[in-house]
């Protein structure tokens, strides 16, 4: 039985129970065996012992991978944020001198050192929209690692880990 009947048939007969309880009626009648027989369609698969680092999906129960936290998504999406800059100062070029300085106002006023300033802002805003395009395919491919291969969803758990 999977995860989710076993879940549902406790909550139907038995709503009285909670926390810990719940979860050890819902592993027993996961462990029982199936009534209708063993299914031809595909042997199971050996257990793996719990606390070996396997995440699972909370709707189907089977294993994920872990969800990767991308830092070069965070270091390019602040990035986006300074060619955004970067558009506002090569605009306010246009019409006013922009004095480039140091640090990161150097790093922002780059468009500014463009001549003509219609170039600095063409591209301040090839600039930001690249930035903008890679940012989100980082953080996009960080959160693509914790999907289900059975129902796609985005949540998943560690072993032993419970949400209730």
């Amino acid at each position: 039985m999977n995860l989710r009947d076993a879940k549902d048939q406790v909550e139907r007969e038995h709503p009285e129970l909670k926390g810990t309880e719940r979860m050890l009626a819902i592993k027993a009648l996961r462990d029982q065996p199936d009534p209708a027989g063993p299914t031809t369609a595909a042997p199971e698969a050996p257990e793996q012992p719990a606390g070996n680092g396997d995440y699972f999906c909370r709707n189907c129960d089977q294993p994920v991978k872990p969800v990767v936290r991308n830092v070069w998504g965070k270091v390019v999406t602040f990035v986006a944020l300074l060619q955004l800059v970067a558009v506002a100062v090569s605009v306010v070029s246009c019409f006013t001198s922009v004095d480039v300085g140091d640090g990161l106002r150097r790093l922002a006023s780059w468009p500014a050192a463009i001549h003509p300033v219609g170039v600095g802002v063409v591209a301040a805003l090839a600039a930001f929209i690249a930035a903008v395009g890679v940012a989100g395919s980082l953080t996009q491919r960080a959160e693509r690692g914790g999907t289900c291969p059975k129902c796609k969803s985005v949540l998943a758990t560690q072993p032993g880990a419970s949400g209730e």
